[in-house]
């Protein structure tokens, strides 16, 4: 019996029902979680503690809407051990399958390496659900894949990059006949200066797949692993490092994707470019729509079809965004940091930091400033 897979479901399904686990005991079931969480271990004790916190918080926040441990209960004795190795090995790998696009891991881009190899944990099929906001992207560099949407199924080839707009629903999974599928993969919250770099991928509502040559595929292997290796660093410089790998990634992407047929609506690229320039500023949706003659609700609609999210979610994350970028570099108070991404409220920002990052403004700052070189 795998006694590490057993112990692996016996922590993860304690974790679910709301217990937290020591260092050592998430240490051991690490390795079935892959790149999701290993780069945490890496870092000093008190940034080990700070990544279990968010680690443990994230389970049980998913568990709380999708109840993974209720529909497993009946496999798992009273201290929480499963009944078999075959039950430990499904519900590993269902939590896999839930936790790849878990809508509550905070970091803005999540990359890793994974292999899908025949009858182990890890495999299942990806699937991708239509309420997610994310861009994801994968690229396979060992064995074949096959993605599903609708009636459609393609077989993905190695060199090959899988792009997936937010809002389309799909699925991915190792091809049946090959024995493991190893592709990278990444997901990311567009920034407002990269939409022009996706705007190929149009509609949102298909995955779009490129051949890459071989020279461009061996580039983009050293931007990721690169890009893994510089999202393992509790650092903040290296965090920029990583958008600015992401960035280049897509820029090579750009280069070589088939021209798009529908750019988009030039309505839509004028209402977010001036929300971009006047982001200090209170502009209501009203006002937007009037700017590009159309109706609030027809612009709504406009707005989420091309960006995958809604008006105001958009200016919601531009404005915290810069408001991150303000507390790490600059030393304006706090109120100063509100005024210039559009809140006159310094308390009403507050709270509003608060829910997107999940700590108040002047302790985001206090946690970023020892990651700041010395000058």
């Amino acid at each position: 019996m795998n006694s590490d897979l057993m112990e692996c479901a016996h922590i993860t399904y304690r974790m679910l029902k709301g217990e937290t686990p020591s260092l050592t005991a998430v240490a051991k079931i690490l390795p079935f979680w892959g790149q999701f969480t290993l780069h945490a271990w890496q870092q000093p004790d008190r940034i080990q503690q700070a990544s279990l916190d968010m680690f443990t918080c994230a389970f049980q926040e998913l568990d709380r809407f999708v109840g993974i441990h209720q529909v497993w209960a009946e496999r798992f004795d009273k201290n929480g051990y499963p009944d078999s190795e075959a039950s430990a090995c499904g519900f590993v790998r269902h939590c896999l399958r839930v936790f790849h696009h878990n809508p509550f891991l905070p970091s803005a881009i999540i990359c890793a390496r994974n292999s899908y190899v025949r009858n182990s944990v890890t495999d299942f099929a990806i699937e991708h659900p239509v309420a997610i906001e994310y861009y994801t992207f994968y690229f396979t560099v060992d064995g074949r894949a096959l993605l599903t949407t609708g009636a459609k199924s393609t077989t993905i080839l190695p060199n090959s990059f899988v792009l997936v707009p937010p809002s389309c629903e799909c699925r991915l999974e190792r091809y049946p006949d090959e024995e493991v599928w190893t592709s990278y993969w990444c997901y990311f919250k567009c920034r407002p200066e990269w939409v022009e770099l996706v705007d190929w991928a149009q509609p949102f509502s298909v995955p779009y797949v490129i051949e890459l040559a071989s020279p461009l595929a061996e580039v983009l292997k050293s931007c990721l692993t690169e890009m893994i290796s510089t999202l393992s660093l509790s650092d903040t410089t290296e965090e920029r490092l990583a958008y600015n790998l992401l960035e280049s990634v897509l820029i090579r992407i750009k280069k070589v994707a088939p021209a798009a047929d529908d750019k988009g609506d030039s309505r839509v690229t004028r209402v977010a470019n001036h929300l971009l320039q006047h982001i200090d500023e209170t502009i209501s949706i009203e006002e937007l729509a009037a700017m590009v003659d159309v109706s609030i609700s027809h612009l709504s609609s406009l707005f989420r079809a091309q960006m995958g999210t809604s008006l105001i979610s958009w200016r919601d994350t531009v404005r915290m965004e810069k408001a991150s970028d303000l507390l790490q570099f600059t030393d304006l108070s706090i109120a100063e940091i509100a005024g210039r991404v559009g809140y006159p409220d310094q308390l009403y920002f507050t709270r509003r930091f608060r829910r997107f990052y999940g700590s108040s403004p002047s302790s985001y700052r206090k946690s970023c400033r020892p990651k700041l070189p010395h000058l």
